[in-house]
């Protein structure tokens, strides 16, 4: 959830896809699928507006889990498989983040 990363609040209806795993009684709302309901959601956010630092760092926190989560599961497929290679290096020499700040896209890195 890219927003969290940018401190704002989420204002979302029910899903089965998961993204709620990233939302808390601070940082989002989960409201029913009509115009009212989603009104009143962000209207709450309005007058009661949350700290977009909090926001942010709480969701950094999640990410980084999930990333050891990852690490580990790919850990257990390089053994399974029989590949002798240490995930979490591995990882690391391949991931590149996509919203690093550059001043010009580089598009041989993303692409």
């Amino acid at each position: 959830m890219n927003i969290l990363l940018s401190g704002i609040p989420v204002v979302s209806t029910k899903s089965n896809g998961g993204r709620d795993f990233w939302y808390s009684s601070y940082n989002s709302i989960i409201c029913e699928d009509s115009p009212e309901s989603v009104a009143e959601a962000v209207r709450f956010f309005i007058e009661n507006p949350r700290d977009g630092e909090k926001i942010r760092a709480d969701h950094i926190v999640l990410a980084r889990q999930q990333r050891e989560v990852f690490i580990r599961v790919l850990q257990a497929v390089f053994e399974r498989y029989g590949i002798q290679e240490d995930a979490r290096s591995y990882f690391q020499k391949h991931f590149f983040h996509k919203m690093i700040s550059v001043d010009t896209p580089q598009f041989d890195r993303i692409l």
